[in-house]
């Protein structure tokens, strides 16, 4: 926050040049950001309404009155701002590919770069473009997940382990499941974008691939895995009971 001070006029001094730096509003310096890190910072849907008009920056932001902190604001999605209908008019719209022409590789030097792996900017382009998939392209997106890295498999399996989804394994046998799981005959694959971000995902039951021995006392009947196409790596696998309690989203492409 700048502070607003009062100029030397104000202050009783009217011969002195004023200093007063005039900072430009939130709204005016957003405006002049390239479009590709505008629509990086809404996301598609939010991106294609702010340019055509539909929404200014502003209504993005809510305010509610808490009656120990007094005034707080939050970030309004743009179905609140919209209503249901229109926002899903134009999340098709933002996956369209007049809508992501401005997709970069790098978003403003401010992130980092998008994968170039050609399997990665596969996935982006199908879910730009709204095509379909070929069989061969399929395949070599299950091929890519199971080769992927996962940077963050401690930490996960920590935390599964924590909630008793496994029972007595190591980061090596988890990182084995949640491979198996990918290249198993019945996983189920989909494609989706989540906070702008392009995501992978395969659905597999959990005893197929998880040995009855690792399985925790709250062990649950599907494992998920999560794959970024933005970044090149795995960035989650656990169980679940059903795709509700997850973030994949109603309109995800299921391409298997």
């Amino acid at each position: 926050m700048v502070p607003v001070a009062r100029t030397w006029a104000e202050l009783g001094f009217k011969d002195v040049p004023e200093t007063r730096v005039e900072v430009p509003k939130g709204a005016e310096l957003f405006a002049r950001l390239p479009p590709e890190q505008q629509r990086q910072i809404l996301g598609p849907a939010a991106f294609a309404a702010y340019r055509a008009g539909a929404v200014k920056l502003e209504d993005f932001v809510g305010r509610k009155r808490d009656p120990h902190w007094g005034t707080m604001r939050h970030a309004r999605s743009l179905k609140g701002i919209l209503g249901e209908q229109e926002a899903r008019q134009w999340r098709q719209r933002g996956l369209s590919k007049r809508a992501t022409w401005a997709l970069p590789r790098v978003v403003g030097g401010a992130g980092p770069p998008l994968s170039p792996h050609p399997v990665d900017r596969l996935i982006r382009d199908l879910l730009q473009t709204g095509r379909g998939s070929t069989q061969t392209e399929v395949e070599q997106i299950i091929q890519r997940l199971v080769t992927a890295p996962f940077p963050t498999s401690q930490p996960h399996l920590v935390k599964r382990l924590h909630e008793e989804q496994w029972l007595a394994t190591t980061e090596a046998e988890y990182i084995e499941d949640l491979r198996r799981a990918i290249r198993h005959p019945t996983a189920r694959l989909a494609i989706y974008v989540r906070r702008g971000g392009h995501i992978a995902v395969t659905l597999t039951a959990t005893d197929e691939v998880v040995p009855p021995s690792r399985r925790g006392a709250r062990a649950l009947p599907e494992l998920l895995v999560v794959y970024s196409a933005d970044r090149g790596i795995i960035i989650s696998g656990y169980q679940i009971s059903s795709l509700a309690t997850t973030g994949v989203p109603k309109n995800a492409r299921w391409l298997r």
